[in-house]
């Protein structure tokens, strides 16, 4: 019996703890309530990541400030053409028309709608951007759309490749998003990749690569939207991801005939003024990195998409929710068994902040290494477990002591009392029974 209550106090007491708060901390995962800080967590991490250099393949045509300026604004459709034209002659093998020209005419309408090198764009829209058609007589096949997945904290990490049920009579006809377009008409055409999609997994493939979309509970995420086929984002550098020049310098033939040949061009605005921009993992860590031009994130998620192929840049991935909870229980029981064993407050400081930089460790390796796992919850459940049972230990401590000191108090009263009686009746001394002997001799006389 002795025993069976030391197992019961030693082990039982923190692995009960550790179990409920696994439990609660599960459920409040799953209801959303950790998400924003798993969410900003990651922020975190994608701000560490080793910045990649600009990808060659790729040019970006950013529209400033000061081409507003000289060419006014909305830009004449002649001077876009012009520049489509200038870049076409250069030799750029696809264009990317990242511009909203639903009333096109002209010889620009004409460009988009035979140029085999031109991508036009739409927007599907939702409740926060608003719809916008295609330009008229497009065919679908050269068109692809521009919606982009927000948070609802407002950041960007997300990309939406394909939207499916699209008829090509609708005022937005794209099933495949312009970064997608653009990727695979690159790597069909350079690279002979084949696109398709894989029945049995369910998943888009470029080639032999598999490009699954994400789960709604992927990573931080409780309760993703997975509209849009998306994948994670995976910026390559907080302001740029290639070479950027302006539409004059196109215009004007500033820019060196190598820079354009055999490039994926993206045409698109990068002035402020216009409002074309997101918010991105970096907009917290930098104040002039605050948002990102659309033309720049559409441009990531083409160089991603590439890179996936051609560089072996792995999307990033997401280990089965199951291990997610296993993580959680292991941090929980870590820090209810630390707190339970060591009662030296200083020495379980060291030990639970020892265990907590474990946790970030891991958790950043596997984030290095292209998988995102959760780091706030399972660092939730170390801390939150150490504070409970070093509660409840307390609690029980604090017990024992007034059951001591209640029990000292009765002793005390005794002896009290016992002092008490002996004054008020003292003892007398027991009579003497000793037997009184006589000499014999003297009772002859």
């Amino acid at each position: 019996m002795k025993q069976f209550a030391w197992l019961s106090q030693n082990l039982l007491t923190p692995l009960l703890a550790g179990l409920l708060l696994t439990g609660v901390i599960a459920s409040v995962k799953e209801g959303g309530g950790l998400e924003s800080l798993e969410l900003a967590a990651y922020d975190q991490a994608t701000r560490w990541r080793p910045v990649e250099k600009p990808d060659p393949r790729l040019l970006v045509v950013g529209i400033t400030e000061q081409d507003l300026a000289k060419y006014k604004y909305p830009l004449p459709d002649a001077v876009l053409n012009q520049a489509i034209q200038r870049l076409i002659d250069r030799q750029a093998f696809i264009v990317g028309f990242d511009l909203v020209r639903d009333g096109a005419q002209g010889k620009l309408l004409k460009t988009l709608q035979t140029a085999d090198q031109v991508v036009a764009i739409c927007n599907h829209g939702s409740k926060k951007t608003a719809v916008f058609n295609s330009p008229p007589g497009v065919p679908a096949e050269k068109v692809g759309f521009v919606d982009i997945p927000i948070d609802p904290d407002g950041i960007t990490r997300r990309a939406a490749l394909l939207i499916g049920g699209v008829g090509p009579q609708a005022g937005c006809p794209a099933d495949k998003s312009l970064a997608l377009q653009l990727a695979e008409t690159y790597l069909a055409n350079q690279h002979n990749v084949i696109p398709g999609f894989d029945e049995k997994t369910k998943s888009y493939q470029l080639g032999k690569v598999a490009i699954p979309m994400i789960p709604a509970n992927a990573g931080g995420y409780s309760k993703a939207d997975t509209n849009g086929y998306p994948i994670l984002l995976k910026y390559r550098h907080p302001q740029t991801v290639a070479k950027i020049v302006s539409l004059t310098d196109v215009l004007e033939n500033k820019i060196a005939a190598s820079d354009i040949k055999d490039r994926v061009v993206l045409i698109g605005s990068i002035a402020g003024s216009l409002k074309d921009e997101f918010r991105t993992p970096y907009s917290a860590g930098r104040a002039e990195d605050n948002v990102m031009p659309g033309v720049l994130v559409h441009a990531q998620i083409t160089s991603q998409l590439m890179s996936l192929v051609l560089d072996n840049r792995s999307l990033m991935r997401f280990w089965p929710e199951w291990s997610e909870y296993c993580w959680l229980l292991g941090g929980t029981l870590a820090g209810s068994y630390l707190a339970w064993y060591i009662r030296h407050p200083g020495k379980l400081a060291g030990a639970i902040g020892g265990a907590g930089g474990t946790v970030v460790g891991v958790s950043g390796l596997l984030f290095i290494n292209s998988v995102w796992f959760p780091v706030v919850t399972p660092l939730l459940g170390l801390f939150s477990s150490a504070l409970v049972t070093a509660a409840w230990r307390s609690y029980q401590t604090s017990q024992k002591q007034q059951q001591m000191l209640a029990l000292t108090r009765n002793q005390e009263q005794t002896i009290n009392a016992l002092k008490q009686l002996l004054i008020e009746k003292p003892m007398t001394p027991a009579p003497d029974t000793t037997p009184i002997i006589t000499n014999a001799n003297s009772a002859t006389t």
